[in-house]
């Protein structure tokens, strides 16, 4: 029991909360700083180098891409309804867009409405990977009412008793009139008893 509190920690919705701003400020800060990458190209080779320039291209796209589809990810993990995800979406939309505009004022970084939509492709490659958890929640089969009153979905066809194929009138079926001949399964003439219904 004690090792189950000690990890039950993370699953805290003020963890989760912790977790999502933080990883939303270093991606922020991240994207609108100057260029992680335009250093490593420098770090590596300082001369013309386009079989570098690529390889660094696509890595930068591919942060982009991972990035926003952890961001995603992380607000389906918030414990918090799911039009307030949907919000914190149009948040993160937005962010998407307001990192690129700022990165015009960020000497090293060039801010393109294609990265945009790579960032926009992240945030959707986040919601497949974490579709279950925008589901809504199943509905049980029975439920409480405000008068404190419990509310019983109907019952499948095939969950009928028995009984109700054999005497449809226990279950409020038509009751066989004299004269009209057996009852359904070949089962005796007389009508059931008020054992038989139950």
């Amino acid at each position: 029991m004690k090792q189950f509190s000690r990890l039950a920690w993370w699953r805290s919705p003020a963890w989760r909360w912790l977790v999502w701003l933080a990883w939303v400020t270093v991606s922020t800060v991240l994207l609108i700083g100057p260029s992680l990458a335009q250093l490593l190209r420098r770090q590596l080779d300082s001369g013309e180098n386009p079989a570098l320039d690529s390889q660094i291209f696509l890595l930068s796209k591919v942060f982009h891409v991972s990035d926003y589809a952890l961001m995603a990810a992380l607000t389906a993990w918030l414990p918090i309804a799911r039009r307030w995800r949907g919000l914190l979406l149009v948040f993160l939309s937005a962010h998407a867009a307001g990192t690129e505009w700022l990165q015009q004022y960020v000497e090293t970084r060039t801010g393109t409405w294609h990265d945009v939509a790579i960032d926009h492709l992240g945030l959707l490659l986040g919601l497949a990977l974490t579709w279950k958890w925008w589901r809504p929640p199943r509905t049980e089969s029975s439920s409480l009412t405000p008068d404190g009153g419990e509310t019983v979905a109907p019952r499948s066809p095939l969950t009928v008793r028995p009984r109700c194929a054999i005497f449809p009138s226990c279950c409020g079926g038509p009751v066989k009139e004299e004269g009209e001949g057996p009852w359904p399964d070949n089962t005796p003439e007389a009508p059931p008893t008020a054992g038989a219904c139950r």
